[in-house]
């Protein structure tokens, strides 16, 4: 599958989470995936984002990376994995995004009106846990990105066809 075919097949099937998805049409979508939220996240406007510019920029970059969120799962599936294995992967980077998130919070508050008590309450869970994950997240990052480097299961499993087989 060539990358316009990866792209559009890509977006087109961007709440489909059932099936198979081969690696080139997931390795040819994966950099759109990857650029379309950050994209929003760096271009959206106030005015577009609504509710807060915080809170409805991490809403609409969800909403973008659904794509790639589907297109994991099917790639997840051609190899004869589960979906979850994706999450068992990627939940510890998102962990280590947040807890420096709340860590900054908390220096923040600690720094401002708010004082000790409320900062250190945020920024010493926060700092013990991006500490932790400083070190777990890139390697089950790697596990990730290694399983989705997997090769295809050349027959049906229980997740389907092969993709060469599906017909648009």
């Amino acid at each position: 599958m060539g990358p316009a075919q990866a792209i559009w097949t890509g977006l087109a099937k961007s709440f489909q989470f059932s099936g198979r998805a081969s690696r080139s049409e997931f390795w040819w979508f994966a950099p759109v995936g990857v650029a379309l939220p950050a994209a929003v996240a760096i271009f959206a406007p106030p005015q577009v984002t609504g509710f807060g510019t915080l809170v409805g920029k991490v809403f609409i970059v969800l909403a973008a990376a659904t794509p790639l969120n589907a297109i994991a799962s099917r790639r997840f599936h051609d190899a004869g994995m589960s979906h979850d294995e994706f999450w068992r992967g990627i939940g510890p980077t998102i962990g280590l995004v947040l807890s420096g998130f709340f860590l900054a919070f908390g220096l923040f508050a600690i720094a401002t009106i708010w004082g000790m008590g409320i900062g250190l309450l945020i920024a010493i869970p926060s700092f013990i846990a991006f500490s932790v994950l400083l070190f777990v997240a890139p390697v089950t990052l790697g596990t990730t990105i290694g399983q989705l480097l997997l090769p295809s299961q050349p027959n049906t499993n229980r997740y389907g066809p092969p993709p060469s087989e599906v017909t648009p």
